[in-house]
């Protein structure tokens, strides 16, 4: 059996219909690959490195490293935690973190492209992170 041809996804200038028609694709063909055009990860996934993205089913778990529209950009972050108030629409509002440390973002479930697995966090990075947010929380 000969192994499936991939395109490489460079994740710039996407709008909302092209995201869903990316959504509906992933769905079908199981996992597409992304190039990567931004550090929010590094220095675990470099800029210009290539990801294996998969349809996200159900919600992600601590750590998971998720592919999610914003704007007209696809981004990639490892997730944080469940917001405790859910959408307007009733959605859950999950909230990601950039690696390289940086401000939350929380966006709706819907926004969610899939779930990288071509990385993931090791445990004494996932046990840095979680010191570094105890760290940053801390009030003097």
């Amino acid at each position: 059996m000969r192994p499936k041809k991939t395109k490489t996804i460079t994740p710039q200038g996407i709008k909302f219909g092209t995201f869903k028609k990316l959504q509906a694709k992933l769905r079908h063909e199981s996992y597409l690959i992304f190039r990567v055009t931004t550090g929010s990860m590094l220095p675990l996934i470099p800029i210009g490195g290539q990801i294996r993205v998969v349809p996200l089913f159900g919600l992600p778990k601590r750590f998971d490293i998720l592919v999610f529209w914003d704007g007209n950009l696809l981004i990639c972050h490892y997730f944080w935690h469940l917001n405790q108030y859910p959408s307007d629409q009733g959605e859950p509002i999950l909230v990601t973190r950039p690696l390289k440390g940086g401000e939350d973002i929380p966006f709706s479930v819907n926004r969610v492209l899939g779930i990288v697995t071509s990385h993931r966090l090791c445990p004494v990075r996932r046990s840095w992170l979680v010191v570094r947010a105890v760290w940053k929380n801390r009030r003097p």
